[in-house]
């Protein structure tokens, strides 16, 4: 997009010329374009969520995740996020990721709510297991998106991005 090239120049900019006196103008130019790219993003999981098109969300979180990892990093998107994987059975990612939620913001009302979602999704896992359900965490055959996880990233794997 035409926003996405703008950033680009500006970073090249702003690497090339460090010490020019327009590189302070140029930062903030590029956090206008972030703020822009990010909205962008944001409107697109807010679109599958009312959809109810989880897998779409789960995509869109990820590549969100990935792009603009102190935006996207936050309780109330990664309780979306879960509940994803929730609608979608991914039971043992939910796991993590209200897992994730409880000890990253423990004061969080998330975390609050990380609480009960663990334990009914612990207790759901459990009785898939013993009902013999292969797919008690996770579907059988899963599709590749499962493998990503960006939402467990560390917060020191977020610093200067």
């Amino acid at each position: 997009s035409a926003v996405q090239q703008a950033r680009v120049h500006i970073e090249r900019f702003v690497r090339q010329f460090p010490r020019s006196r327009y590189v302070t103008e140029a930062l903030q130019l590029r956090e206008r374009c972030l703020d822009v790219q990010w909205a962008h993003q944001k409107y697109v999981i807010d679109f599958y969520r009312d959809r109810k098109r989880w897998i779409g969300m789960v995509f869109r979180l990820h590549h969100a995740m990935q792009q603009f990892p102190t935006r996207a990093h936050t309780p109330g998107l990664f309780a979306d996020l879960a509940g994803a994987y929730t609608h979608l059975a991914w039971r043992a990612r939910a796991v993590e990721v209200w897992t994730a939620v409880a000890r990253r913001w423990p004061d969080s009302a998330e975390a609050a709510q990380a609480i009960e979602h663990l334990a009914r999704l612990k207790a759901e896992i459990a009785a898939g297991k013993a009902r013999g359900d292969a797919a008690a965490e996770m579907p059988v055959e899963p599709p590749p998106a499962a493998a990503v996880k960006p939402e467990l990233l560390l917060d020191k794997d977020l610093e200067g991005q």
